[in-house]
Parts: C-alpha cells; sequence; structure tokens
C-alpha cells in the first residue's frame, strides 16, 4: 500500500467515524456537536458505522411492518363495518315487526314483556345506528318502540337491578335513536 492509499483509507475511516457521530449523537440523539466527541468518533466510529445501519435499516422495516398492519387492521374494520351494516339492513325490519307485534300484544291483552323484548329493543337500536337515516324507512316507529320499551322496563321486572341495567342501556339506546323522533 502507497502513503497516498494509506491516506486515503485514513481520510475514510475519520470521515466515517465523524458522520457516524453526527448521525447518531446529533442527529438522532439531538445532543450537541463536541470536537472531543467527533474525535473518539472518527478513531472508533468506522467500526461503529455498520450496526447503525443495520439498525437504521432494521427501525425502517418495523416501520413498514407496523404500517402494514394498520392498514390491514383498518381494512378489516371497515370490513367487519359494511358486513353489520349490511346484517342490520337485512334485518332490523323483521326485527321491528316482531318487537311492534309484542308491543300491541302486551297493550291489547296485557302480555307481560319479557326479557327477550328488551335485548331485541336494544338490538334495533344498535342496528339502526349502522344505517343512514335514509336507510331506515321506519324511523318513527323505531324510536316509538324503545321508547316504549325503557317506559316500561319497571314494570316488567321483578328484580331491579335487571330494570334499572336495562333502563340504563335502553336511555343509550334512545339517545342513538333520537333523530327519529317524529
Amino acid at each position: 500500500m502507497s502513503e497516498d492509499e494509506f491516506v486515503a483509507c485514513l481520510v475514510i475511516w475519520m470521515g466515517a467515524g465523524v458522520g457516524t457521530y453526527v448521525y447518531s449523537d446529533v442527529v438522532q440523539e439531538g445532543r450537541e456537536f463536541s470536537v472531543g466527541n467527533a474525535l473518539i468518533s472518527s478513531v472508533f466510529g468506522a467500526v461503529i458505522l455498520p450496526w447503525l445501519l443495520i439498525s437504521a435499516v432494521i427501525k425502517a422495516a418495523t416501520e413498514a411492518k407496523e404500517l402494514e398492519k394498520k392498514e390491514t387492521t383498518a381494512a378489516k374494520a371497515r370490513a367487519t363495518k359494511e358486513k353489520r351494516r349490511q346484517a342490520a339492513l337485512q334485518g332490523y325490519g323483521k326485527l321491528l315487526q316482531d318487537l311492534d307485534a309484542s308491543r300491541k300484544s302486551f297493550e291489547e291483552q296485557g302480555q307481560i314483556l319479557d326479557e327477550q323484548f328488551f335485548k331485541n329493543c336494544i338490538k334495533l337500536a344498535t342496528d339502526v345506528g349502522y344505517l343512514t337515516s335514509q336507510e331506515v324507512e321506519h324511523g318513527a316507529s323505531v324510536f316509538a318502540i324503545i321508547k316504549f320499551a325503557r317506559l316500561n322496563v319497571f314494570s316488567s321486572f321483578s328484580d331491579e337491578k335487571a330494570a334499572e341495567k336495562y333502563a340504563d342501556k335502553l336511555g343509550k339506546a334512545l339517545k342513538k335513536v333520537k333523530k327519529y323522533d317524529g
């Protein structure tokens, strides 16, 4: 090796060390530039340079995986939401008819409202929540059924805790469908 080649290698070695110092301490860590640290880095920095390059590549790969995972999760969430919306669109009309029949039976024949009636009222409000206002054909009926259930929940349960639990849920359901109040 000639003297010129040795000097060129020494300059490259020291440049790699200073570059490593500037990248690791000043850029990544936000510390102030120090001549002493730069000189120490110029001697040992070239040894650390491959490690910094590998860690930068690993960090970029990790960030790419996280971004892909977020995108996958968001796509699954959109698909699930659309699936629930379609199920609600197909099923809420039948559920509304069944609940209306139970309400009429209660009003005309004095039949007791069972727990399933209240669960179905909560499900109806949830289903209607997935739909747009234009997709809900009988919004006033939905509101009336849930309001009816909320008003009659305490008279249908002997267990006060269960009645209170359903009253709270029906109150929240009523808030969801308040926009359909005619």
